[in-house]
C-alpha cells in the first residue's frame, strides 16, 4: 500500500512540475521576493538608522553622545529586518500574481508586441523616406544656388 501511495504522489508531483503556469508563477514569485526584500531592506536600513539616531538624541546629554550611534545601529537593524521581510512578502505575492497573469495572457501580449514592432518598423521606413527627400531637396537647393553640378 505504501508503495502505491508513493508512486501516486511521485506521478502527481511530476505532473505538477511540468505545468508551465506553475513554473512561471514560482519563478516570478521568487524574483519578486528577491527584488522586494532587497529594496525593502535597504529602505528599512536607511529609515531605521535615521529614526534610531533621532531617538538617540534625547538621552545624548546623559550618555555623552553614545546613545546616537547606538540608536542608529539598533534602529538600522530593526529597519533592515522589517523592511526585508515586508518587501519580500510584497514582492513574492506581487511577482507571483504578475507572472501568472502574464502567462495566462501571453498570446495577447505577444500579438500586441508584434503589432507594436510592425508600427515601429513602418515609422522607421517613413522617417527614412522623409530624410531622403529632405536631403535631396537641400542638395538641390545648394547645387542650384551655386550654379555647380552635383
Amino acid at each position: 500500500i505504501l508503495r502505491k501511495v508513493l508512486k501516486t504522489l511521485r506521478c502527481q508531483a511530476a505532473r505538477v512540475a511540468k505545468d508551465g503556469k506553475l513554473q512561471v508563477t514560482a519563478i516570478s514569485a521568487a524574483g519578486g521576493a528577491a527584488v522586494g526584500s532587497t529594496g525593502g531592506g535597504a529602505l528599512g536600513l536607511v529609515a531605521g538608522s535615521s529614526l534610531g539616531a533621532v531617538a538617540g538624541l534625547a538621552p545624548a546629554l546623559v550618555t555623552f553622545g553614545l546613545s546616537v550611534p547606538v540608536g542608529a545601529f539598533l534602529g538600522g537593524g530593526v529597519g533592515l529586518l522589517t523592511g526585508a521581510f515586508s518587501g519580500g512578502t510584497v514582492g513574492l505575492v506581487g511577482g507571483g500574481f504578475v507572472g501568472r497573469s502574464a502567462y495566462a495572457r501571453r498570446s495577447e501580449i505577444c500579438s500586441g508586441a508584434c503589432e507594436a514592432w510592425m508600427k515601429v518598423n513602418n515609422l522607421a521606413g517613413t522617417m527614412k523616406e522623409r530624410a531622403n527627400s529632405s536631403a535631396t531637396f537641400v542638395k538641390g537647393r545648394l547645387v542650384g544656388g551655386t550654379g555647380g553640378t552635383a
